[in-house]
């Protein structure tokens, strides 16, 4: 039997040279089972760089700080990595702030693997933010760290490294050559990341001994493997059976070839029909084909809208006639089978034993394996594929995050990119049930998509329309799909509220939040040998309560005839309704029955000096009684009719108390944009808020300037929707429209007063 051979670019290939592109990252559509196989990974990478730390002493000549950056922004790295492939990275200012606040990591030697250390702590944090340079922090070290490791770190022989996860990015597949990417290989821009632990790593030896960031991501995932050998190897044996068997279609085992076969070379089109075939003998029913179908057809259309206007890339190209290709072969697929069903039918067989290929018998999975359900949106597949309970939970959350690759989202102001880096924030807290993903999962696939609109206009559904539909109700209602929810997609107004935007947003699946919140530990000097005072920060345990808010939607039989229709309508008016009601809520809300507004707990006042009256001074003042430790993170929101009386301020551009003259992006000139909009006030971030008083009276409160990490939104993550089939006007009589009652549960309060000031006229 000849070896089997492969061309690509019309190189003739061996199996064993196949396996090795693969390796490297150079694969044959035809090989690619994934439509998002082509961006890099998101989930347990590790960047390291030699050094980067420091040791200092506290006075008592043994050295417990530790000190450094582990994270450098806006450095472009080339990342070469088996498992994240070969790219240019560069980390943006802001990628940390949110999640530092919302999950702080913790610090580890040798990201846990230590034989000696193995997972334990090696220090407290005591300060951990981002400043001009990158990630810094400063973690004072425990006693008992063993005499070696403080030696090598005094001496500077261990490396500085982070283990992170992609929340948001932007991703450039074909960028053009520059000086800091001379091979044009594609670049990604990392816009947010969640780092659950950094610390000092044994730095491996490279090439180049000045060599700066590298990814350790092989490193660490084959590290998991080295204590189970037998783990590693069935790994590895099972991953190339599976590849070469997508390949050829056959059994993997291999034959060596006479020395005097010639071998025939088999076209990358001819393997791709055949592992295109493989892949849709995948999906037994006409439901999972037409699953995947919609899968297909939203990555069709996210390829049109990414490259809008441009020419494809031959990558881009290979994916988009690879997926217009399985389309049509589903579409047959379908055809077939309901044609089978029909002829069933009609001579009185029963379908559902006659019709359609036997299920394959699952392969044995081998140990450390966990296998992905074929259909992303059969809830019970991932029962039956996992291990455990918590198994269960990382398929769902792989799930969901495949389930927002693929989706389109109605809304014209749901930017792709950041609704991936919004639900990935979720899908970090969510609870141990996986309760978000399962959300996310029930709600997302095109059968129950398809229902709900049904349901909306007021069809018959058929059952797997009615089972689906059936996963979500509650009360009589159902949940809207996510790809509508504004609990769930980020499409917030941010011009009109900005609290989501510069605020601490805590997703949860229960009814109330507590915390923990004090306003710091005062600290003094004292004469030698003297009883010290009691330093003691007063603790709180804040609560919030989600309320229960509403709106009604009301629409014409005819938009209802038109789910497309409807769906866009559906989208704009329910994000507006939402953001109009937060928006003067989160700042006016009493707390009876509604969030705890901003108004109504930033309680420390400053007057302006002359009643009813706002000039430049009083600006100065209320920024000099924000308290010094809360003003590096603080943000000033106010009405624009506040701003532009500021800006009238300063005619003639000497005092800079605006800056970058209302232009949208950050103050300093770095060269990645972090944020959606941000004109500064004396330094500051400025936010419209439209609730904010618009008038100069006796006891206006016109601006709020504080660190807005102190304000807590609370979400209870999920809208439903219940539907009114007929409106009726004042005579009784039917209008000719329906009505959706949507509801969904938040809560916000100020959990530290002191780390705010409101201006008062």
């Amino acid at each position: 039997m000849t070896e089997p051979v492969i061309t690509i670019h019309g190189k003739v290939l061996s199996e064993r040279d196949l396996a090795t592109k693969i390796r490297e990252g150079v694969t044959p559509a035809a090989t690619s089972s994934s439509m998002d196989a082509k961006r890099p990974p998101r989930d347990n990478l590790v960047r390291a760089q030699r050094g980067g730390y420091e040791v200092r002493d506290n006075g008592d000549g043994d050295g417990r700080t530790l000190v450094g950056h582990f994270a450098v922004f806006n450095e472009w790295t080339e990342i070469n990595s088996n498992f994240e492939g070969h790219f240019m990275e560069r980390i943006a200012p802001g990628s940390f702030a949110k999640t530092f606040q919302e999950s702080p990591p913790k610090v580890t030697f040798n990201h846990g693997h230590d034989p000696e250390l193995g997972d334990k702590v090696l220090g407290s944090i005591r300060s951990l933010a981002e400043d001009d340079v990158g990630a810094a922090y400063e973690v004072g070290l425990f006693d008992g760290l063993p005499s070696l490791l403080m030696s090598g770190l005094r001496a500077g022989e261990y490396g500085a490294s982070f283990r992170f996860g992609v929340m948001r990015e932007r991703f450039d597949r074909d960028p053009g050559t520059s000086d800091w990417n001379p091979d044009g290989i594609p670049e990604r821009t990392i816009l947010e990341a969640r780092v659950p632990e950094f610390g000092p790593v044994s730095f491996p030896q490279y090439e180049s001994a000045t060599a700066g960031v590298r990814s350790l991501t092989d490193e660490f995932i084959f590290d998991g493997f080295a204590n189970d050998p037998k783990r590693l190897v069935e790994l590895i044996d099972n991953t190339r059976a599976l590849t070469l068997k997508s390949l050829k279609g056959e059994d993997p085992e291999p034959e060596p070839a006479p020395a005097e076969a010639t071998p025939e070379p088999v076209s990358v089109e001819t393997h791709t029909k055949e592992a295109q075939k493989m892949e849709i003998d995948q999906y037994t029913s006409v439901e999972a084909l037409n699953s995947r179908d919609s899968e297909v057809k939203s990555r069709i259309t996210a390829l049109d809208s990414e490259n809008a206007g441009r020419e494809f890339s031959p990558e881009v190209r290979a994916e988009w006639d690879d997926l217009n290709s399985e389309h049509d072969a589903i579409t047959r697929r379908v055809q077939e089978l309901e044609a089978r069903k029909a002829r069933i039918e009609e001579i009185g067989g029963d379908p559902d034993k006659t019709v359609g290929p036997q299920e394959p018998q699952e392969p044995k999975k081998p140990f450390g394996v966990i296998v992905k359900p074929n259909d992303i949106y059969d809830l019970g597949a991932y029962r039956t594929q996992s291990r455990s309970r918590e198994d269960e939970a990382q398929l769902l959350r792989d799930g969901a995050r495949r389930s927002i690759e693929t989706s389109q989202f109605p809304h014209a102001r749901a930017n792709h990119e950041d609704v991936q880096g919004h639900v990935e924030r979720l899908l970090a807290f969510d609870d141990d049930q996986a309760t978000i993903a399962r959300r996310i999962l029930a709600t997302g696939s095109a059968t129950y998509q398809r229902a709900f609109g049904k349901h909306l206009m007021v069809q018959p559904l058929t059952d797997s329309e009615s089972r689906a539909l059936s996963l979500t109700t509650t009360a009589g209602g159902f949940a809207v799909p996510y790809v509508l929810d504004p609990t769930i997609i980020p499409t917030s107004n941010l011009s009109v509220n900005p609290f989501r935007a510069i605020s601490r947003v805590i997703p949860i699946t229960v009814d109330d939040w507590k915390g923990v919140s004090s306003a710091g530990i005062t600290a003094a000097f004292a004469a030698e040998a003297t009883e010290t005072t009691d330093n003691a920060p007063t603790v709180a345990q804040p609560a919030i309560s989600t309320e229960k808010a509403q709106a009604f939607v009301p629409y014409s039989i005819e938009i209802g005839m038109d789910w497309g229709g409807l769906l866009s309508e559906m989208a704009g008016l329910l994000q507006d309704a939402k953001d109009d009601l937060e928006a003067t809520k989160f700042t006016l809300g009493t707390g009876t029955n509604e969030p705890f507004g901003l108004i109504v707990g930033a309680t420390t006042l400053t007057i302006t000096t002359t009643t009813g009256a706002f000039v430049i001074a009083d600006l100065y003042k209320v920024e000099e009684a924000l308290l010094p430790r809360h003003r590096p993170r603080a943000s000033i929101v106010g009405n624009r009719f506040v701003f532009n009386k500021i800006r009238q301020f300063d005619t003639s551009g000497g005092s800079g108390v605006w800056m970058d003259g209302l232009q949208p992006g950050l103050a300093n000139a770095a060269p990645v944009q972090t944020t959606p909009f941000a004109p500064r006030v004396l330094g500051y971030p400025a936010y419209e808020n439209t609730a904010m008083d618009a008038v100069l009276t006796t006891g206006s409160e016109i601006l709020v300037i504080g660190d807005f990490s102190r304000f807590v939104i609370i979400d209870r993550i999920g809208l439903n929707i219940e539907t009114i089939q007929h409106l009726v006007s004042t005579n009784h009589r039917p209008t000719g429209q329906r009505g959706l009652y949507a509801y969904w549960r938040t809560g916000s309060k100020v959990v530290d007063a002191g780390a705010f000031r409101t201006l008062q006229t």
